[in-house]
């Protein structure tokens, strides 16, 4: 069997290398009218002329640059068997689905985090279980997961493992998929910024390219030289502070090292981290100049779905999914920025209602898969309140929070350091909420 398939593949290379000829139709060419000597060749011209004559017989020429024309062709078509030969039972590269962490507590209160260890809000979980039924309807799994080791990471694909029914994955924390790194600006509230110093200042330090912060002292309680999980690393690889053109320099081997081999091997990979290491991604995928990147931007929660094909070399390339005069990515996010938190807002205010009807009870029987498409289905039906304008109606079906009680996010008071003039992210008495 082996080998009547090693002729079957002889066979086709033959017919590969012979199409050109035929489509050519060549002739045998005529015998020429004069003989040469060896002597009488013409090393600067290249041709069988006479030592006495420069002028190339017309027949010459002609048959000169049929061989030439049929040599490239014949080149073409060994190149494509070759191809062929070392491609043979390759997988097709896989999908890239990046993802950035459901809303922080950080978030939610306009602090700068960095590489401040905060969790998630309540929104934020429920924006990561909505990103995994985004990714259910598509028809998109998970064969490998990359995430940073920041906790609000981490959790975030915990739960969009878990709501995708691939509990089992592997996942893998890199440090260098941390978000960037704010210096002295961690912990301090980005409104209270923008009254000390300017909003012009304030946005150089968060879109700039090149922008560095004031770094943060080792001595300092938010530093990452006193974390347990950096102690394995060179004290001199941690950084201080960071701008955004260092952020995504770092990211870039990650990429390079780790996710594209496992793209290449047809692997679907998910990678969850945070804003700004996820625009190191998308920079180095895309080739953005490093003005372009500047207004890029990834939202919490929305699956950016990247697809690949190879190119004459083998490299991987990306496909253009999307419209390029409308967007500079090539991937597609997978819904609109906002929806989701349109829809959690409205459904809060109809929660402080009361309801006229039961919240009915999901079939205990059915699979992930249709669970998550009905709750997506149920979702995409208070978005379109919330675009509208009105108000949930009383019969309307389960709500999105309707399973877990709202959480009060204790809200975060800069308040004036003595050590340098840092200021320190310090809770406030968490406040009465409805429950």
């Amino acid at each position: 069997m082996h080998r009547a398939s090693s002729w079957l593949l002889l066979a086709a290379s033959a017919q590969a290398l012979l199409a050109p000829l035929r489509r050519l139709g060549l002739k045998k060419p005529p015998a020429p009218s004069i003989v040469f000597d060896d002597d009488d060749y013409d090393d600067e011209e290249s041709v069988w002329c006479p030592l006495d004559e420069c002028e190339i017989p017309p027949e010459a020429s002609s048959l000169e640059s049929s061989l030439r024309r049929d040599r490239g062709l014949l080149g073409k078509a060994w190149k494509r068997v070759g191809r062929a030969w070392q491609g043979r039972g390759r997988k097709p590269p896989g999908k890239l689905v990046l993802i950035r962490h459901g809303q922080s507590t950080w978030n939610a209160n306009k602090t700068f985090t960095g590489w401040v260890d905060v969790d998630l809000s309540p929104i934020g979980e429920a924006e990561m279980e909505h990103a995994a039924r985004l990714m259910l309807e598509r028809g998109l799994q998970a064969d490998v997961v990359y995430t940073s080791v920041l906790k609000r990471a981490i959790r975030s694909a915990w739960i969009l493992l878990a709501e995708l029914g691939q509990t089992y994955r592997p996942v893998v924390k890199d440090w260098r998929l941390n978000e960037r790194h704010y210096g002295a600006l961690q912990g301090r509230s980005k409104v209270g910024l923008v009254d000390v110093l300017s909003p012009a200042v304030v946005q150089s330090f968060r879109a700039g390219y090149a922008t560095r912060p004031p770094e943060l002292p080792d001595a300092h309680a938010l530093s990452a030289t006193r974390e347990r999980k950096y102690v394995g690393l060179p004290r001199g690889d941690l950084p201080r502070a960071e701008s955004l053109e260092e952020c995504l320099e770092r990211v870039v081997p990650v990429f390079q090292e780790r996710i594209l081999q496992d793209l290449d091997e047809g692997l679907d990979v998910v990678v969850v981290a945070h804003g700004n290491s996820l625009r190191g991604l998308v920079k180095n995928i895309d080739g953005l100049d490093d003005s372009v990147i500047e207004r890029v931007g990834i939202p919490n929660g929305i699956p950016l779905v990247y697809e690949f094909t190879r190119d004459d070399s083998g490299t991987l390339i990306p496909v253009e999914t999307m419209d390029k005069t409308q967007t500079d990515l090539s991937g597609e996010f997978l819904e609109e920025r906002g929806l989701l938190r349109e829809a959690i807002a409205l459904e809060r205010k109809a929660l402080l209602e009361p309801p006229s009807w039961a919240p009915s009870s999901q079939d205990a029987v059915s699979s992930t898969l249709e669970q998550g498409l009905e709750t997506l289905a149920r979702e995409r039906r208070v978005m379109a309140y919330a675009q509208l304008g009105t108000n949930l109606p009383l019969v309307d079906p389960v709500p999105l929070l309707a399973q877990a009680p709202i959480k009060v996010v204790p809200s975060v008071v800069p308040d004036a350091d003595a050590r340098g003039g840092v200021v320190e992210a310090r809770p406030t008495q968490p406040q009465a909420g409805p429950m």
